[in-house]
């Protein structure tokens, strides 16, 4: 579940403030919220105390995302918990909710915050720039290697034709759907001769 959180956070974020705002308006009456201003800390209290579990590599990860989209991580919380609210209007159904419902509100409150609408073959700039620099820094910071940076703009550009985001290379690593032997296919595909 730890690493949900950080996959999260490689996207960048911008206020989600006015979607949530004309979303909020727009909710029925079937759907009010019934959470109390406890349960809206606790929301939050909750996915910044998994933020504090983050090995080093990954709180790095997030560093370099924050730079990408301008944003900071108070951001994210609070935009995830305002659509977690508005998709469970009943908090005990949102706490219940198992790790793909959850899921795929953090996949939601990251297309809200960056308005990133990378697919297969078509990442956008800061997607681009996100895997780029975060590979650059893990290469730096965890290996204490300098990888070229033509190789790694090689790599990123094998995963663009592999996954619609490099979120979702991070979510394939995390649950085994690629291995190492596949991501050697990858690069060998895509930057040798």
């Amino acid at each position: 579940m730890r690493l949900l959180f950080v996959l999260v956070f490689l996207l960048g974020f911008v206020s989600c403030g006015e979607d949530n705002k004309s979303s909020s308006s727009s909710m029925s009456n079937d759907n009010k919220s019934t959470w109390t201003k406890s349960q809206k800390k606790e929301c939050k209290d909750d996915y910044m105390d998994a933020y504090q579990d983050l090995s080093d590599i990954e709180y790095y990860s997030l560093e370099v995302a924050y730079d990408v989209y301008n944003t900071s991580f108070e951001e994210l919380v609070s935009c995830f918990c305002d659509l977690a609210e508005k998709k469970h209007p009943s908090y005990n159904d949102f706490y219940d909710l198992n790790d793909y419902e959850y899921w795929k509100i953090e996949d939601e409150s990251l297309n809200l915050l960056t308005k990133d609408n990378s697919k297969i073959n078509n990442w956008s700039t800061k997607m681009k720039k996100l895997c780029n620099k975060s590979m650059l820094m893990a290469g730096k910071k965890f290996y204490s290697r300098n990888f070229n940076k033509s190789k790694i703009n090689c790599f990123c550009e094998g995963l663009e034709k592999e996954f619609s985001s490099y979120l979702d290379y991070c979510k394939a690593i995390e649950d085994g759907y690629i291995t190492e032997k596949e991501l050697g296919e990858i690069i060998k595909a895509n930057c040798l001769p």
